[in-house]
């Protein structure tokens, strides 16, 4: 009945999968739990695999599509064999011990369900502590909190999809640089008329990223947005281009987003540190969103669907 499916990249997923496949067994549900690394770790792949071959109905493979997470997940979703496909990370681990029952509860059902995020309690090293501080205070919500924010709040972390949904609507793979293939695949599930509901059933996200890649990633995923927006794929519900939006109807772009641009260096600085502020964040990815689009603002103002 559930295709349970793990993208993965040189993530030790063994604890992961035995945990999913104990809790799954116990369901005496029909299951499947597909892994797909799309790293390079032959070492660690081959530990991985000698663990878990002992495992029934879970299956793991290596390097089988392009490195995209989208093109990844999209292998896994066409070769799962039951109708209903579980997504998730592989730096997860349940919070539940009832993770797999939780899904199960809303099935059969024709919705995309969401579970959500949670992060350890106590606090990474401070070489971490900019995205623990991230994930707790934006992305560690109750699923009322989610459900009021809408599909801003849609996260690919952890999440149970019906494959003929998924058939409509599978992950753009044309998304080939890091960023916003959630906040894309939220807004096409919308325009096809797949209802989004959300229940409180997280996954722990384990791999927090140092600070110095997590900033990387996240100016990776401001440019990401820009294109988006200037093909008119996003707008309205992302809270960073409602901002940039303002700054243009008001035609303050230009001095707000050049001062925040050069204070780039103050910002990344502080953000390294122990205790980093969100405000900061924001004002620097909006310095980073005024930097990538300004070649692109006569169709970013035209595209943003506000």
């Amino acid at each position: 009945m559930i295709s349970i499916l793990i993208a993965a990249f040189e993530q030790d997923i063994r604890t992961l999968v035995q945990n999913l496949h104990q809790q799954a067994i116990g369901t005496d549900v029909e299951f499947e739990i597909i892994i797909h690394d799309n790293g390079s770790d032959g070492q660690l792949q081959k530990a991985i695999a000698e663990s878990i071959s002992r495992l029934s109905h879970v299956f793991f493979f290596i390097r089988q599509c392009a490195g995209t997470r989208s093109a990844s997940r999209n292998w896994m979703a066409r070769k799962a064999r039951y109708p209903y496909l579980l997504f998730m990370d592989g730096d997860a681990m349940p919070v539940h011990a009832t993770f797999i029952r939780n899904y199960l509860a809303h099935l059969p059902g024709e919705e995309v369900v969401v579970g959500g995020t949670a992060y350890r309690s106590s606090p990474p090293p401070s070489s971490m502590r900019l995205r623990w501080v991230y994930g707790v205070h934006r992305e560690q919500l109750s699923a009322k909190e989610r459900t009021d924010a809408a599909g801003n709040a849609f996260s690919s972390f952890n999440f149970l999809m019906p494959k003929t949904a998924f058939e409509k609507v599978p992950f753009d793979e044309k998304i080939t640089a890091y960023g916003h293939e959630d906040s894309l695949l939220a807004t096409q599930l919308e325009l096809a008329g797949i209802p989004i509901i959300h229940i409180d059933n997280p996954l722990y996200h384990e791999g927090l990223d140092e600070s110095e890649v997590f900033l990387r990633k996240s100016a990776e995923a401001v440019s990401t947005l820009c294109d988006l927006a200037a093909k008119g794929q996003l707008g309205k519900e992302i809270k960073l281009l409602r901002v940039y939006q303002l700054l243009l109807h008001w035609r303050l772009d230009g001095l707000i987003g050049s001062v925040l641009y050069a204070l780039s260096p103050v910002f990344r600085w502080q953000l390294q540190m122990k205790s980093p502020s969100l405000k900061l964040f924001d004002l620097w990815r909006l310095g980073l969103l005024w930097k990538n689009c300004q070649k692109k603002k006569p169709r970013i103002s035209a595209g943003l669907r506000i």
